[in-house]
């Protein structure tokens, strides 16, 4: 992303600062209502899961700020220069690292309380904080909190069972087009249209836990 900024037209960063508002806002909510949950079922699932939100939340607000800044400065001044692709690049990869220790946490819900207790520290590579290794990493561990959703929702069978494996099913289709497909201003958007509903799934399913 970090070179690609003047290639970019400035309609594209006002897209985005909506969605990357929007993503941090549901996120918060998410987070939230889990930790609301939490407060009343003292399950750990649910505050892992408003630890991780909360993470990937901070995450899209520091793309979102980086995006909306890029936007204004490119309106104000009709120009790009050196420190805003820096300033890009800083954004995603701050989104990149919290994010990134926002899944491990989502694993963390579906370990043996053995293996949680045991585990003091969490270790992610901030050092391959690219967006190649952070979808990679992202969609290894999507995956395994998605298969273990699904086994879930098969042994459930309720619509909140579903509505959590169509929000683990949509990261793992927001991470994949942007890991597999090259980057176009659609591609990009379509991916992130698809976040948004995984999140706004989960965030319904927490909605309908709280308020049965």
């Amino acid at each position: 992303m970090v070179n690609m900024l003047e290639s970019i037209p400035v309609w594209f960063y006002l897209i985005t600062s909506v969605i990357y508002t929007s993503s941090a806002i549901i996120g918060f909510l998410v987070s939230y209502f889990a930790f609301k949950a939490y407060k009343v079922t003292k399950n750990k699932t649910h505050l892992f899961l408003s630890l991780s939100f909360l993470l990937i939340g901070l995450g899209f607000v520091a793309l979102s700020s980086t995006s909306i800044y890029i936007y204004t400065t490119l309106q104000l001044y009709k120009g790009s220069s050196i420190s805003l692709n820096l300033l890009n690049y800083q954004g995603f990869r701050t989104y990149y690292i919290l994010s990134a220790i926002g899944y491990v946490l989502l694993i963390l819900m579906y370990l043996p309380k053995k293996i949680t207790n045991k585990l003091f520290i969490l270790y992610v590579p901030i050092w391959y904080a690219s967006s190649f290794n952070f979808h990679l990493f992202s969609i290894v561990l999507v995956l395994i909190v998605m298969i273990q959703s699904i086994i879930n929702s098969i042994k459930r069978k309720n619509l909140n069972s579903y509505l959590v494996t169509l929000a683990f099913v949509c990261l793992l289709v927001f991470h994949s087009l942007l890991l597999l497909t090259s980057f176009s201003q659609s591609m990009y958007i379509t991916a992130n249209v698809f976040l948004i509903i995984g999140f706004l799934s989960l965030l319904t399913m927490l909605i309908r836990v709280n308020f049965k």
